[in-house]
């Protein structure tokens, strides 16, 4: 298992580092090059450093933890800037009496009087900590709810695209039904031979239901067995032309939506020798495009009516772009938004 040092561990070592290497600029010109006086000076400085940032840094991390809890900034504020300034000139007296407990530095022994100097800088070194220090908490605190945030939504998302999957199976065994029925009084044969396809076709619909997206060459290659399935029905009075590229089949779509489209299509239109049913499948402009001549059935179709707008939310929840469902002259024109993911 690979170590790793706490952010905050990291963040006063970096304070620190920063420390020495200021004051190694400023003692190189003091002590006019890298002379023992200099190397003496810079490990004292290292030291009072160590000392005075790792005893501020406790004092301040559990005090501004302990504030976050008790006086937080939304519901608090004049609360909160109060017991920060009373910490911070609290912690400028324990440092100024842990400098006079060391003796002033070698660099600064001219200095008079030390108190004094000690308290300012001393008041100094503590503000500028405790500010980082309090940056640095609500930095976390803002990357936290923005993770959270992001979580949620991922949840939220997976939440409502698992509520339309499950809209999806019960209205695909509804209309499959509805086909069923209308076979049983028509042709038992046919029928018989319906139930068994619709059995090999409801398994594909129960396990790639469970995917947000699937590849148009899987939706493909369903809606042309569920081609099949329909054509027991209306043999060559349905028809379909599927006219799609190599890039269009590698990208995605939500699952079942072209069988949805299909559907809808042979549901509300009248299919039989006189006037047969083509549905064309086609890829225009990064979109899929179903289109199918239009005639009307003269009796109205028992329907849920959730098709299409399980497709529009589905797409609202995956992408900014949105299906459009449209009448055009005599046909009825469906078109899907292809979905490009990342990497693939």
């Amino acid at each position: 298992m690979k170590f790793k040092i706490p952010p905050k561990i990291m963040l006063f070592l970096v304070i620190w580092l920063t420390l020495i290497l200021l004051s190694s600029f400023v003692l190189f010109f003091t002590f006019k090059g890298f002379t023992l006086q200099f190397w003496a000076a810079i490990g004292e400085m290292a030291v009072r450093g160590l000392t005075n940032f790792g005893l501020l840094f406790i004092i301040f991390s559990n005090a501004i933890n302990y504030f976050n809890k008790q006086l937080p900034w939304k519901d608090r504020l004049l609360a909160r800037l109060a017991a920060n300034f009373v910490i911070i000139i609290a912690a400028t007296f324990l440092a100024t009496f842990a400098n006079i407990v060391l003796g002033p530095p070698s660099i600064v022994k001219t200095v008079e009087p030390f108190l004094q100097f000690a308290f300012i800088v001393s008041f100094f070194q503590c503000l500028a900590v405790f500010l980082l220090i309090e940056g640095w908490e609500s930095f976390q605190r803002n990357q936290e709810l923005e993770r959270s945030i992001s979580r949620l939504e991922k949840e939220k998302l997976t939440t409502e695209l698992t509520a339309l999957r499950q809209q999806v199976n019960p209205h695909f065994l509804f209309n499959s039904l509805n086909v069923l029925s209308e076979l049983i009084h028509e042709d038992l044969e046919k029928a018989d031979e319906f139930i068994q396809h619709f059995s090999r076709i409801y398994r594909y619909v129960l396990d790639i239901n469970q995917e947000a997206v699937v590849t148009v060459q899987q939706e493909v290659d369903f809606l042309q067995s569920y081609l099949f399935l329909h054509k027991i029905r209306f043999g060559n009075d349905l028809s379909m032309q599927i006219e799609l590229d190599a890039e269009a089949l590698r990208q995605f779509i939500p699952p079942l939506s072209l069988q949805l489209l299909f559907e809808n299509a042979v549901k509300h239109n009248i299919i039989s020798s006189t006037q047969p049913l083509t549905i064309t499948l086609k890829n225009e402009d990064g979109n899929l495009v179903m289109t199918n001549n239009i005639q009307h059935r003269n009796m109205p179709v028992e329907s849920t009516g959730k098709g299409l707008q399980n497709i529009l939310e589905k797409y609202r929840l995956l992408t900014d772009r949105l299906p459009c469902f449209q009448q055009r002259n005599d046909e009825y024109v469906a078109s899907l938004p292809l979905i490009k993911l990342e990497g693939l």
